[in-house]
């Protein structure tokens, strides 16, 4: 199934994707997950094919993830949609029971948010309890703000986007060059990835043609129209700044099978010079280092995910990881994370059964720490916001002590010691909006 298929499908069963686009990025997540996992789960559905895949696990070709950048093959240009051939099977002496026994050693006991008010409460900038619409907010054209904490929008369709200054207060974001997705005034969300500049006073948000970045500090906009961009209006899309704040990345908001890319997978705007380029790589499952290089999470059909490192849109060095994964952290630290699928061949039932989050280092592909969490609900719905410092990370999850999963919480995890704590209070953020954090403005 591609992606046209699984659009079909979604608009079939779905209906009306523009009543809650919140719901329409959830269910393509879970249809893309389902889909993947019934790829995997037809191949060990029969007995034969099952022996089969045991046989090339347990004894795989040779594959040195080792291997200096110049055993690379040469990087397709920019423009070009092919990917360089990559290996179906795991390194060399991986095999599903080693891979059992990595995981079960750096697995942290499972997390389920029952008792989430018992955490510590981390000493941020940010309020302890975060509704955007809790009370009046102020214009931002009248009250701008010195730097950002927080941005926030409605899930369907409302263009009333509110932004947290280092103050603690709301504004209202009130300029008029923001335009809706829809011609009935209607929008997608604009709030995904990370979208505030690393130094808090810029806010990045896609539009229908291009790009608007906002000057937090004064109001005023810059647009960047990006030449035959996908017009598609329900698709949303995500930006990412770079960590020197002189770059942004932007690709579709929602993810596909991660195959070969395809045209308008992403762009790289220069937002001094105004130049805007397409990528080599999906900038939905991609993420800046601190040196500004790319790191992209690929899956090679039938085979463990790749992370696929970029230097100036040169493909520069392939590193196999030895689980599949799903949403990559929008900044990451000197680690990487990644929220982690499970599929239907990992023997037998157990700690490695369970979706999560996993800390890795994206140099090597070794699995540093595992955040197991024991209900999918709260698995499927993480999402990893960036890094605190070079042990925290901080992801946004349903607050199931609410029962009826209409709140969200700010929860931070040290991968080292396995802590965990809380920057809100329990159910203070509503679960019906898009958020997103300036993770570096806390630090």
């Amino acid at each position: 199934m591609n992606d046209d298929q699984l659009r079909t499908l979604l608009q079939r069963g779905v209906g009306d994707l523009r009543a809650d686009p919140a719901v329409a990025d959830r269910a393509w997540r879970i249809a893309v997950q389902q889909e993947r996992r019934q790829r995997f789960a037809f191949v060990a559905g029969a007995a034969a094919a099952a022996v089969l895949v045991t046989a090339l696990i347990a004894n795989p070709p040779s594959f040195d993830r080792t291997a200096p950048p110049a055993s690379v093959p040469p990087s397709p240009s920019a423009s070009s949609t092919d990917t360089p051939a990559s290996p179906s099977v795991p390194p060399a002496g991986k095999t599903p029971e080693s891979v059992s026994d990595q995981l079960r050693r750096i697995s942290q006991p499972p997390w389920d948010d029952v008792n989430v008010e018992a955490l510590p409460l981390i000493d941020t900038e940010l309020p302890a309890r975060l509704d955007p619409w809790g009370e009046p907010a102020t214009a931002l054209s009248e009250d701008p703000v010195n730097s950002a904490l927080a941005v926030a929008q409605p899930s369907g369709r409302s263009l009333d986007i509110r932004v947290l200054g280092d103050d603690r207060r709301w504004r209202e974001l009130d300029i008029p060059a923001i335009e809706p997705s829809f011609s009935d005034g209607s929008v997608v969300s604009l709030i995904g990835g990370s979208p505030i500049s690393p130094d808090g006073r810029q806010l990045a948000l896609p539009q229908p043609d291009g790009l608007a970045v906002i000057d937090l500090t004064s109001g005023s906009s810059r647009q960047f129209d990006i030449p035959a961009i996908d017009p598609t209006p329900w698709l949303a899309r995500a930006t990412q700044w770079a960590p020197d704040g002189t770059r942004i990345m932007m690709g579709p908001a929602t993810s596909s099978w991660k195959g070969p890319v395809q045209p308008g997978h992403g762009w790289l705007i220069d937002v001094s010079s105004g130049d805007v380029q397409s990528v080599p790589y999906d900038a939905t499952q991609a993420a800046f280092a601190p040196d500004g290089a790319v790191i992209e999470v690929r899956t090679p059909c039938c085979g463990y995910d790749q992370l696929w490192h970029y230097q100036g849109g040169q493909l520069t060095e392939r590193v196999t990881v030895d689980v599949w994964l799903n949403e990559v952290a929008p900044a990451m630290g000197q680690v990487m994370a990644a929220s982690r699928n499970v599929h239907a061949w990992v023997p037998p039932k157990g700690i490695d059964d369970q979706d999560g989050i996993l800390a890795v280092d994206p140099g090597s592909g070794e699995l540093l720490a595992e955040l197991p969490m024991r209900t999918p609900h709260l698995a499927e719905n993480a999402k990893l916001l960036g890094w605190l410092d070079h042990e925290t990370l901080v992801f946004l999850v349903p607050d199931q002590a609410s029962r009826t999963y209409q709140a969200r919480v700010l929860v931070a995890w040290n991968y080292k010691s396995g802590q965990l704590s809380r920057l809100t209070d329990p159910a203070s953020l509503p679960a019906n909006i898009t958020f997103a954090l300036a993770v570096q403005q806390l630090r």
